[in-house]
């Protein structure tokens, strides 16, 4: 009976005071969008016949779990006297803190992969410290700053 009581007590209390949201985040959706798109003229000393592609960007994550974002351009580019296939793609990840952010940008051309960038930033006490894995083996101290999503989020509050 006493445990019966406390029990009621309690849940009438917390029903009673307006809880606070445990960060005032906005919701951030999950979208795709994507892009076609074709060269309207070129000049004729850039001995551009064509260019035509496609531009993909995904979002997705929540506040708790954090945000990943890919992204990928596609671009065929017709000389008179060659076809070149370029295909950048890029995938992200933000945690859910503001604490990392990884990235790695894969750049091919024609099929074959020409270049590859892959690291991590992580949030230190006087700025960011930048762990780039690929090419080559580095670190970057670079000034405070925020993560894309960070920002993102930062605007849409001073937006509302």
């Amino acid at each position: 009976m006493r445990l019966t009581r406390l029990f009621l007590s309690a849940a009438l209390l917390s029903a009673a005071i307006p809880m606070a949201p445990a960060l005032a985040v906005p919701a951030l959706q999950a979208h795709r969008a994507v892009y076609d798109l074709t060269l309207n003229k070129a000049s004729d000393r850039s001995g551009i016949t064509g260019i035509s592609g496609r531009m993909v960007y995904e979002f997705n994550g929540s506040p708790c779990e954090g945000y990943t974002v890919k992204f990928r351009f596609v671009t065929q580019i017709v000389t008179s006297e060659n076809t070149r296939l370029t295909d950048q793609q890029t995938t992200t990840f933000e945690d859910a803190e503001g604490k990392t952010f990884s990235f790695v940008t894969k750049s091919f051309v024609d099929q074959n992969l020409d270049k590859e960038v892959k690291g991590m930033a992580t949030r230190e006490p006087k700025g960011l410290k930048v762990n780039i894995d690929k090419p080559e083996k580095n670190t970057l101290e670079l000034a405070a700053t925020q993560f894309p999503t960070q920002h993102l989020v930062e605007l849409i509050g001073k937006a509302e």
